[in-house]
């Protein structure tokens, strides 16, 4: 657990968590600290608090446009995979023919 006494419920000790998983324990704290960094530099800049909600929101806008851009390299991925089937049953009939 990189943030202990964080409530669980915390965006960003639940990006930390799985982020420890993902990639390990060092990174992990290692990108906890980068990301309070710039945290605690916006509070300053902003004369602002921290606000879990809004951090939770803005993630959350964040992984949908990332879901979306997703889906678009899928989509892509699948009229490639389509245009090379054809091509090869193109090949394989000129072939046989």
């Amino acid at each position: 657990m990189i943030l202990r006494n964080s409530r669980k419920d915390d965006p960003l000790r639940q990006w930390g968590e799985a982020l420890s998983e993902r990639r390990g324990k060092r990174i992990a704290v290692t990108a906890m600290a980068r990301r309070l960094i710039g945290i605690l530099w916006a509070i300053w800049r902003d004369d602002t608090v921290y606000d879990p909600q809004w951090l939770g929101q803005h993630a959350a806008k964040g992984l949908r446009a990332h879901a979306r851009d997703l889906e678009v390299r899928a989509e892509a991925l699948k009229a490639v995979a389509r245009k090379r089937s054809c091509r090869l049953l193109l090949q394989q009939e000129v072939a046989s023919g």
